[in-house]
């Protein structure tokens, strides 16, 4: 367990104790305290959830799957993936920044972080970078993880793709920044993200957070996860590219293939998906 959690059970642990202490040595004025002390635990809690939680490379809090593995890179302790993916066994978050180091001595590759990952591993987000696009309009690109498929070919254009400088071989630094229905990428610069996603295509409001390479030795180092306090969940449709088809068909036996899982999402659209253009 993180020095982060034990320290912070411990303080609420102790808090619980006094509360207790105080209600039972004067009932009628614990009483009149109990707003000043549900305010306290309100505005501890919350400190709680803003709170960077930092997970190592080695951390049994890690579950690995595929070419993974403990490696020193350049001095650091990493993660090392090469289609393989590393998942937070014991969080499940909606809103978060997600920050963590990464370096690929690889050509060629597809690397980036999952989040909403739901628990059978079938549906999510994933952002990922391919360093052999490097400075191309789809050096990085957003898609949606539906019933186990990538769905690059379909979500592409602006809130999908977009241009980065991938470094070769050294360390530069990712963050992911996920509120509501909308997430922000951005790469070296935590000023101005590279990549705004104004409409997350999944439907999945909660669920794990992995980091994952497909293809393409890469390692990661550093990593932190930080809640953030949940925001309204407003889809924003981004527009359609002048001459993109305004409606596209697929097979109705697909249907079969991507069972509904609630309203409002992707998936109920697998049978006939349809967006407007101009």
């Amino acid at each position: 367990m993180d020095t982060q959690v034990k320290q912070w059970r411990a303080f609420v642990a102790t808090l619980r104790f006094c509360a207790r202490k105080a209600f039972s040595r004067n009932a009628a004025k614990s009483r009149s305290l109990f707003p000043v002390i549900v305010f306290i635990a309100f505005t501890l809690s919350t400190a709680k959830a803003q709170q960077p939680v930092s997970v190592a490379p080695d951390s049994p809090r890690w579950e690995l799957e595929g070419q993974a593995n403990v490696a020193e890179y350049q001095g650091r302790k990493s993660l090392y993936l090469n289609g393989g993916g590393a998942t937070l066994k014991d969080l499940e978050l909606r809103d978060c920044v997600i920050d963590v180091d990464v370096a690929t001595p690889a050509t060629r590759g597809f690397f980036g972080v999952q989040f909403r990952i739901s628990n059978d591993g079938n549906n999510g987000e994933w952002v990922y970078l391919r360093q052999h696009k490097s400075g191309l309009p789809d050096a990085m690109q957003y898609t949606p993880v539906l019933n186990t498929g990538l769905n690059w070919q379909i979500y592409s254009g602006p809130g999908f793709i977009g241009p980065v400088d991938i470094p070769k071989g050294e360390w530069f630094h990712i963050r992911l920044v996920v509120s509501g229905a909308q997430a922000k990428l951005f790469v070296k610069d935590m000023d101005k993200p590279a990549l705004e996603i104004a409409d997350l295509k999944s439907g999945a409001e909660k669920g794990r957070v992995a980091l994952a390479a497909l293809t393409g030795a890469t390692y990661f180092s550093n990593f932190e996860v930080r809640e953030t306090p949940s925001v309204p969940w407003r889809r924003q449709q981004p527009p359609m590219p002048p001459g993109h088809a305004h409606e596209m068909e697929t097979f109705t036996g697909l249907r079969r293939a991507c069972p509904r899982s609630g309203a409002g999402t992707d998936r109920d659209r697998a049978s006939h998906y349809s967006v407007a253009g101009r």
